[in-house]
């Protein structure tokens, strides 16, 4: 089990923060949180970086979140995934000023896929 949590959760959750860290600017509220005033080696705003830099942090949040339900409750998979997508659907709408304008469908879509990838991996 601690095995799982390791690599399940924590390693996602410090692969999000890594990048938040080192890579993303502006600063974020995480900057702010850990007394960091800018990131230590920023990478610019273009296509490329942008999955790295705004897609890969939010799955594997997405991904750790789903696991730490499928391992820490009696919950089925499939139902932790259900609840994974709908917290992450309901973060994404307050991201967006409750406006659906300016959801991002794209970011939305690709945590989803990071449940589904946890709910098939993941077993207790």
């Amino acid at each position: 089990m601690r095995k799982k949590i390791i690599i399940h959760i924590l390693l996602p959750l410090l692969a999000g923060v890594f990048i938040y860290i080192v890579f993303r600017e502006p600063v974020t509220a995480l900057h702010k949180i850990l007394h960091i005033g800018k990131a230590v080696c920023p990478l610019s705003n273009e296509p490329g970086n942008q999955f790295l830099l705004f897609h890969f942090p939010d799955m594997c949040w997405a991904y750790a979140l789903t696991t730490s339900l499928i391992l820490f409750t009696r919950i089925k998979r499939f139902i932790c995934a259900a609840i994974g997508i709908a917290a992450l659907s309901i973060f994404e709408l307050k991201q967006s000023g409750w406006q659906l304008q300016g959801f991002d469908w794209l970011d939305c879509g690709l945590m989803v896929l990071a449940v589904l990838l946890a709910a098939l991996i993941v077993k207790k």
